[in-house]
């Protein structure tokens, strides 16, 4: 099983596999790159949100 967070400078196999079928159909990397950025400023948003409800409880 893969850990939900890849270490610094790694990139998570699940995305590496995802960014190989996406370019096999076309995807151009920067599009990738987009999604991953906008994936990962939604995760921290999240753990943000998740600190200030445990702060308030």
């Amino acid at each position: 099983m893969y850990s939900e967070e890849s270490k610094e400078g790694e990139e998570d196999p699940k995305v590496a596999v995802l960014k190989r079928i996406l370019g096999s159909l076309g995807v151009e990397v920067e599009a990738l790159d987009h999604i991953r950025k906008e994936a990962d400023e939604e995760k921290i948003k999240k753990k943000m949100k998740k600190g200030e409800e445990i702060r308030d409880g």
